[in-house]
């Protein structure tokens, strides 16, 4: 019973601080660049597909100061799993 498992990443975010990811408090000299990439997950097997992350648009992205890079429908028609037939 093997399945395939696609990572497709939507955005990222290269301005993310270690404190961004409550690892560091301000003014803490581990307080680093600490880049982000955010992907949705997909895992097809015999004609299903099943996403377990389906990620965010662009208006989200954007109000969470992430760039959008693709949209996670169309990512997935890229894999060819049609994302209005997932589980």
């Amino acid at each position: 019973m093997t399945w395939d498992l696609y990572a497709i990443r939507y955005a990222t975010n290269p301005r993310r601080l270690a404190r961004d990811n409550f690892i560091a408090a301000s003014g803490d000299p581990h307080d680093a660049a600490m880049p982000m990439d955010f992907f949705i997950w997909c895992a097809v097997k015999d004609g299903r597909a099943v996403v377990v992350d389906s990620g965010a648009d662009a208006a989200t992205c954007a109000a969470r100061g992430n760039d959008f890079l693709r949209c996670p429908a169309e990512s997935l028609a890229a894999i060819g799993v049609d994302a209005t037939r997932v589980e």
